[in-house]
């Protein structure tokens, strides 16, 4: 609780770490605090700063402010190193499809199939970050609101910046190897536990919301491989 003593001097952290927000005086999320965390990568370190000392404090720094721009720039930020890559990955396969094409161990365009996959892998991630953002989150919103979650008037736009900011969490652990498993099983269940917060709903209405897309999923994946056994697919 911040002190109501007006003549008390202010005091500072001696790390250098911004304080968090108060009722009386907001901070914004630190990748968006221009004015108070000066430096690029500073605020950049600082939001990893605060998601493993006080993750719930930065979730509470996102409604502070609006826009879209901000949490964007940050997944794209954080999906940098994955895309990079990728696009080591493209380039190699580019490579050798040229080299296949060039020799004629390939005939017809079956050569240039690896040029082709290059080029997908290379802007695969880029392309899946945006998706993430922008269908992720109406998605988000929407099974969120199927389940009840949203009470206290937070609109779209901001289930959508805490999963802009989430999102590119996400893709920075997901690069971990091993690490990774546990990322792609875990991290809904933290996109929920945030959501929910930032709505101030039940934890399990959250957490149920960010499971939903990912077991509808599942299940039109096995209603597929049901219908393709059905008729003979796979003879």
């Amino acid at each position: 609780m911040p002190s109501q003593n007006p003549y008390e001097p202010p005091r500072y952290d001696v790390d250098g770490s911004p304080e968090p927000p108060s009722a009386d005086d907001p901070r914004p999320i630190p990748f968006e605090d221009l004015e108070g965390i000066p430096g690029f990568w500073r605020r950049v370190g600082t939001m990893f700063q605060l998601l493993f000392k006080t993750p719930y404090n930065l979730v509470d720094r996102i409604p502070v402010t609006d826009g879209l721009g901000a949490p964007l720039r940050f997944a794209l930020l954080c999906s940098l190193p994955i895309t990079l890559l990728m696009a080591l990955i493209g380039i190699l396969l580019a490579v050798m499809g040229g080299i296949l094409a060039t020799q004629g161990t390939a005939k017809g365009p079956e050569g240039w199939i690896f040029a082709g996959l290059g080029l997908f892998y290379t802007v695969l991630i880029p392309l899946s970050v945006l998706a993430g953002f922008f269908v992720g989150g109406v998605l988000s919103h929407f099974f969120l609101w199927i389940w009840g979650g949203l009470r206290d008037g937070r609109g779209l736009g901001q289930t959508m910046r805490a999963n802009g900011y989430y999102l590119g969490f996400f893709m920075v652990f997901y690069l971990v190897p091993i690490l990774n498993v546990f990322v792609a099983l875990g991290g809904p269940a933290i996109q929920g536990i945030t959501l929910a917060r930032l709505h101030r709903t039940d934890t399990w209405r959250g957490v149920c919301a960010a499971y939903t897309p990912l077991c509808c999923g599942c299940l039109a994946y096995a209603g597929l491989i049901g219908i393709g056994a059905a008729m003979g697919w796979f003879e």
